[in-house]
Formats: C-alpha cells, structure tokens, sequence
C-alpha cells in the first residue's frame, strides 16, 4: 500500500494551527482549546489520541501507539514513513480498516538517516518534504506536520515533560506511565532542539508560537523562547 505524503500540495492551509500532545496540561486546558478553536477555526493536529476535541488529522511517529490507539480516532491519519514501511505487514489489517474510513499520509523520509534533533536548523523542500527519518516525539513531530499549513501563529499544548524528580510522566487523562529521565536538564538534545532549532526556525517561517500558562514545556522558560502565553 502506498499512501501519499503529507506535504504543501496535500495539507490544506490555514493562518492558524493547533498542536494537541499527551500531557496533562492538554487535560487542564480543554476549554481553552475549545474556545480557540471555536474564535479561530484553525486546522488541528492530535499527537497519538483522541482528546475528545474534533481534530483534522491524528499522528502517529510511534507504531506501538498507532497499535493501541487508531480505533479511537475519528480523522485523517498521519503515519511517520520509515516506521510504516518497516511495519506495514504486521499492521496491514488495521491499515486496510482504518483507510476504508479516513485518509492515510505519511510524513519524514524513509531514505534519510538524519534525525531532526541533530539540526540547527529545520529543513524543508521546495514540496515540503522533509529528509529526516526521526522527526522527533510525536508531539514535537507534528509541530512539524502543522508547517505543511504553511500557518501564521501555532499553539500548541500537552508539551510537559516528565514529573520533575522522578522517572514518571503524567498524561492528558491523568494516568501515569514511567519516563526514562528524572529532569529534562539529564536530555540535552531536547534542550537544544527547543532552544537551538525548532522555536528559532518557526520565527525565521514568520510564525508566531503561543501557548497556555499550564503548558510545562519540560521547565523550560517560555518568555526567554518568545512564545505568546495565552491565559
């Protein structure tokens, strides 16, 4: 099954986009979403589940996740392209499901041995593609997906981070799983990724970042990184 990329001639496009990821900040900020998207009408991008709130396309970077979560989805899907061509037999009856019901895109190359982490800065071609086979978690990987909309501000919520001091994360419905660091300080190429590329790059796009107070964004300081903080 080939199924076509996600890129400037596919996404639709829009002035505003919202990114929705898995942290508990994506739980305590549900009507504020609401409420933007109802002002707004942006193009919206879950990362990984349904939060309850009609989006436009759900991705998934993390096959294990697509396996658990893609019967609950109501939308089109995002598939990072190296995974889904490295799983596609095993998964191939839920593929054939879910395509008779919402369109499938993939997104990333799966020739490119580069991961977006080790950038300075983000890359994209003249058709939007990008040459990367990592994009990232799947929450900061759809940031990169939203580009494709080609928008002027993107919010985004549920980047949190682990709970600080310990090696758990808690998630957008409240439950707990285990994370592999105890303080985003012990992952530096997180560090420089949010510092050193994604934020800098969006900027040079002409793309204004916002975000919620309750967003963690992994402890980093949201002023210092020029994002909007929408209360």
């Amino acid at each position: 099954m080939n199924f076509p990329i996600f890129n400037h001639s596919i996404a639709p496009k829009s002035e505003y986009v919202v990114v929705i990821a898995g942290g508990p900040s994506t739980g305590q900020t549900i009507n504020k979403i609401s409420e933007y998207i109802s002002k707004y009408n942006p193009i919206v991008f879950s990362a990984n589940y349904n939060y309850g709130i009609k989006a436009n396309y759900t991705c998934f970077f993390d096959m294990r996740k697509f396996e658990e979560q893609s019967e609950n989805v109501c939308n089109d899907i995002i598939l990072r392209n190296n995974v889904y061509r490295q799983c596609r037999k095993q998964l191939s009856s839920k593929i054939e499901i879910i395509k008779t019901k919402y369109n499938i895109f993939l997104i990333g190359s799966c020739e490119g041995t580069k991961s977006v982490y080790r950038e300075e800065f983000i890359k994209i071609d003249e058709f939007g593609n990008f040459p990367y086979s990592t994009l990232g978690a799947t929450g900061f990987g759809s940031i990169l997906a939203a580009l494709m909309c080609k928008p002027k501000y993107i919010l985004f919520t549920g980047l949190d981070g682990p709970i600080v001091g310990t090696k758990k994360r808690k998630m957008w419905d409240g439950s707990i799983i285990s994370h592999k660091e105890t303080d985003i300080k012990k992952d530096p190429k997180i560090i420089r990724y949010f510092q050193n590329c994604l934020f800098k790059s969006l900027y040079s796009m002409g793309i204004a970042v916002q975000t919620f107070n309750e967003v963690c964004l992994y402890g980093l300081n949201k002023k210092e990184l020029h994002i909007e903080v929408i209360n």
